[in-house]
């Protein structure tokens, strides 16, 4: 039988020779991605569908592309959760303790924080030792306080052997001033006080030494006041009785009551005031505003250098009266906001009610360079200063020559 190899035979065996070998490389065969629709299918057109709508730019921001540090909390005040120490140079229940415990009391509500005040009082050596133990042991932080009254600051209390402070150098806050005094005269006298050939205006007083005893040596020196000095009485009232009695003539007095008093009833003319220190300048009492003070009186009269220093040296005290410092070299910065907190504390209504009803009816402020200035008129005065003064108490028979 004849063998033959079909062509077409041979050609499938091909193929499938092939076939074998492109796929023997795996045995998972290659998924196939379904054709995209065509136009004609009919899924509908992108361009048919709105697009949505583009949201508004934002602007990139003004700041540096590197930002700076997060900025820090504000600080708590410096006073925050502190005690202040306020020492006062005299036992309790007096004028100044009065006075300084009063402020204690309001003070602490006009500074930024609010701290506390505790009252220590440390009596004993006119107030040297309080005011000694105070400058050699209290600290330059703001929470050291001293409160004074006009007599730590006379000559005769700061002499170095016994005073170790000096008080032109404290760092002053504040001073409450009780009114100042005013000459009264009967006015049976007033026409014989500038007479010289009249009988002289008897002048009444404790020991010729008080403040208000400033305006009539000197206007006995420089207006030709005509007057006989009669010493040994005790306070106002004895003095106001002795007025009414005729057994004087004159006398100088702060107390409103009996001012008011004896010019109501016609019993005496005001004469002259010392008037009080505010803002700088002498101004006359708010009480009293048609009284003149004493530089008004003196006009052209008025003298200059050594004579008016004495004057200011001599009457400074009981302008200044009551005053609170912190020691000398405290931080500028704090005695702003104590300064700023007192002068504040000053305008408050219910601070303004109290004083009037415990320490004075008629009181004045001052507030830090107020009160420096009049403590350096005082601590300025030199032994020449002092002796002009002593010198005219000398002449006019207040003391013996």
């Amino acid at each position: 039988m004849k063998k033959y190899f079909h062509p077409g035979l041979f050609i499938l065996l091909v193929v499938t020779l092939i076939a074998g070998c492109a796929g023997g490389a795996t045995t998972t065969p290659k998924s196939v991605q379904p054709p995209m629709p065509t136009a004609a299918a009919t899924q509908p057109r992108a361009e048919s569908t709105p697009p949505p709508a583009r949201a508004t730019p934002v602007p990139p921001p003004t700041r540096a592309s590197t930002p700076g540090p997060a900025p820090k909390p504000d600080e708590a005040p410096y006073y925050k959760g502190k005690t202040i120490e306020m020492v006062i140079s005299s036992a309790a229940g007096g004028g100044t303790d009065t006075t300084g415990r009063l402020v204690a009391s309001f003070l602490p509500k006009y500074i930024p924080g609010n701290p506390r005040i505790v009252v220590r009082n440390v009596p004993g050596g006119e107030g040297t030792i309080a005011n000694n133990n105070f400058v050699e042991k209290s600290k330059k932080d703001g929470l050291s306080l001293v409160v004074n009254a006009s007599s730590q600051i006379t000559v005769t209390i700061t002499r170095p052997d016994i005073a170790h402070y000096n008080p032109a150098k404290y760092e002053h806050v504040g001073n409450v001033s009780r009114a100042t005094s005013i000459m009264v005269i009967r006015k049976q006298a007033l026409n014989r006080l500038i007479d010289p050939k009249a009988a002289p205006v008897n002048i009444g007083a404790r020991e010729g030494n008080e403040t208000w005893a400033a305006m009539p040596l000197w206007a006995q020196e420089y207006l030709g006041w005509n007057l006989k000095w009669i010493l040994g009485f005790g306070g106002t009232s004895e003095l106001e009785l002795a007025l009414r009695r005729g057994e004087i003539d004159m006398f100088g007095t702060s107390t409103p009551v009996a001012l008011k008093q004896l010019r109501d009833e016609g019993v005496a003319d005001l004469v002259v005031q010392e008037g009080v220190f505010s803002k700088g300048k002498k101004v006359r009492r708010p009480d009293f505003t048609d009284v003149p003070i004493f530089e008004e009186l003196l006009g052209n009269k008025m003298p200059t250098g050594l004579p008016w220093q004495a004057y200011k040296a001599w009457t400074a005290p009981s302008l200044v009266d009551k005053w609170i410092s912190a020691p000398p070299g405290t931080p500028a910065n704090l005695m702003k906001i104590l300064t700023d907190a007192f002068e504040a504390m000053a305008g408050d209504k219910e601070f303004d009610k109290v004083v009037q009803k415990v320490v004075s009816p008629v009181y004045t402020i001052g507030v830090g360079e107020d009160t420096a200035t009049l403590v350096k008129e005082i601590m300025d005065t030199s032994p020449e200063v002092f002796k002009y003064g002593t010198d005219l108490q000398a002449k006019f028979g207040v003391t013996a020559k």
